[in-house]
């Protein structure tokens, strides 16, 4: 049931023995059961045991779904009007699926002007968890006439899909990718997107 319903719950204390408090414990059933969270606060000592045992770092980390980028590809040049199509390849490497829809967002920034273009594809719940490959999406994007010439950089993200929150960057989706050392690849605090090194030419 897990595999499609969101599970989770807290540790406890002085439960029935043999007590599964190791970190070889949760690794294994936070995998199997599709742990989705845990109340922090809640056995104290079972959680300090596994900061001790040298696992919690691993188990905040893959707790839920964690997204990673594996891949990017689309044209470096496109004029106005013409139709961009960019393959992105995610895997989903946390040990539950998301529970509500999400969906892609592509977005050209113009590196001077600061105009954005965007394009949505997909839903993210339909990302297996603890996958070992990647999946593969692809999202089209038409360039309105009016679209400013010159270089964009090419942003991805995953924003939540209520009008309310949509533009609110605290709700975005944060990649599991780490930031390059020369900041080409890199998260965005305040926007809410990653910015991938990438960059297409509008003519």
């Amino acid at each position: 049931m897990t595999q499609w319903a969101a599970f989770g719950g807290e540790t406890c204390e002085n439960g029935e023995l043999p007590l599964r408090s190791t970190c070889a414990d949760i690794l294994v059933e936070g995998a199997r059961y599709h742990l989705a969270w845990l109340n922090a606060d809640y056995a104290p000592s079972v959680v300090a045991g596994w900061e001790t045992q040298g696992c919690l770092a691993r188990v905040s980390a893959f707790m839920g779904y964690r997204l990673q980028l594996d891949a990017l590809t689309h044209p470096g040049q496109a004029a106005r009007g013409e139709e961009l199509v960019f393959e992105v390849a995610l895997r989903n490497v946390g040990w539950s699926r998301l529970f509500t829809p999400r969906r892609l967002v592509v977005s050209l920034r113009h590196r001077e002007t600061g105009a954005v273009w965007s394009s949505a594809a997909g839903d993210l719940r339909d990302l297996p968890p603890q996958a070992t490959s990647s999946s593969r999406l692809r999202l089209r994007m038409s360039l309105p006439s009016s679209a400013q010439p010159g270089l964009h950089n090419v942003w991805l993200g995953v924003p939540d899909i209520f009008e309310a929150n949509a533009s609110d960057p605290r709700f975005s989706i944060r990649f599991a990718n780490a930031d390059t050392a020369d900041g080409q690849q890199a998260w965005s605090v305040a926007q809410g997107r990653f910015r991938t090194g990438t960059t297409v030419e509008v003519r």
